[in-house]
């Protein structure tokens, strides 16, 4: 794994998603402390377990951006939802 500074100068390591960078993932990981730290594969499945629980017209470019990553790494394109 590589890390890297992200725009918030929080650690970014990659294969992981932290919940504290997407406010809608987030609401879906209630259950989780907010800084928690999510392989790409975990989180894809969450999104897919709880997309009708989401506002799909209010996530903003960074979710949709990780989503679509999530997507097509994870989903090998596809999105079960």
């Amino acid at each position: 794994m590589t890390a890297a500074l992200d725009r918030r100068h929080r650690i970014k390591v990659d294969g992981m998603v932290n919940l504290a960078d997407y406010p809608h993932l987030r609401s879906l990981a209630w259950h989780l402390v907010p800084g928690t730290m999510l392989e790409d594969a975990e989180a894809f499945n969450l999104i897919e377990r709880g997309w009708r629980h989401l506002d799909a017209g209010a996530l903003d470019d960074q979710e949709r951006e990780l989503i679509a990553r999530l997507t097509a790494e994870c989903g090998n394109g596809i999105k079960l939802v």
